[in-house]
């Protein structure tokens, strides 16, 4: 595939910036460098009153732009961070609440690719059920989102390492995910928990799913072939908070010593 190294500027500025009114001061530009659109890290260390959110948004324009002219096919892998640019996760995000939840949101429980590691992955341990793809272990590689999500905001369960190279099928793109399911369901019929899922990943040879749900923790890994990983013990460990036999006696005579004098 063929490196782009610029992308078309958008029309309405082009329009706005070649007024005669603006040519003293600025020159429209057909098309911008994709490499002098990467923001300069050194200018973090200084105090200004510009929020990361703002700054976020700048790069984000672009990946919009970039995604809209070309063809997702010719996109091989597509990062988390693509994925949230699309317009159908916006619309999906947008369902959830007003701007400020879609943000925290974004911020605390969707994966960041900065925090992955090579061969490494995740598994929340926290009370939410995991049958969304099928019946498997649910893996990610941003220990923090997923503490977040599947553990109630790092209150409770843990965090466990796990350490492999599975062979994921890339369903991250929806039209992708939605085609694999519908070839899946007519070969072998709709089943319970979604399993006909499972059966037609391990048909054509793959340990995994690997897909995108802006829901939960954005890019996720549901592995069928457990074999394929090794537990590395834990990235995330709580302490277990023991209450003496004695203290749980007395707890529940305060308790109902309380309701009956309310009654």
């Amino acid at each position: 595939m063929k490196k782009r190294k610029s992308i078309e500027s958008p029309k309405h500025r082009r329009e706005m910036y070649s007024n005669p009114s603006f040519k003293e001061k600025w020159n429209a530009m057909d098309r911008v460098s994709i490499e002098k659109t990467k923001a300069d890290k050194s200018l973090s260390s200084f105090k200004n009153e510009v929020e990361h959110s703002h700054v976020f948004n700048i790069p984000s324009h672009f990946i919009r732009e970039l995604l809209k002219e070309s063809d997702m096919a010719q996109f091989k892998y597509l990062s988390a961070e693509m994925m949230l640019e699309l317009h159908e996760t916006q619309e999906r995000l947008s369902q959830i609440g007003d701007l400020s939840v879609i943000r925290r949101k974004i911020r605390l429980d969707l994966a960041k690719t900065k925090n992955y590691k090579q061969n490494i992955y995740y598994h929340a341990t926290g009370g939410i059920g995991e049958t969304g793809v099928g019946e498997g272990l649910y893996l990610g590689k941003d220990k923090k989102a997923l503490d977040n999500f599947y553990n109630c905001d790092g209150t409770e369960g843990e965090i466990i390492k796990y350490i492999g190279s599975p062979r994921w099928v890339n369903l991250v793109n929806y039209s992708d995910f939605e085609t694999f399911e519908q070839e899946a369901i007519s070969r072998n019929g709709r089943r319970l928990n979604n399993e006909h899922l499972k059966l037609y990943t391990l048909i054509k040879g793959f340990d995994g799913i690997r897909y995108y749900d802006p829901n939960a923790t954005g890019e996720e890994f549901v592995l069928f072939r457990k074999t394929k990983v090794q537990m590395a013990g834990y990235a995330i460990k709580r302490p277990k908070i023991r209450v003496r036999k004695e203290e749980l006696q007395s707890l529940f005579k305060a308790a109902e010593k309380n309701n009956y004098q309310q009654v």
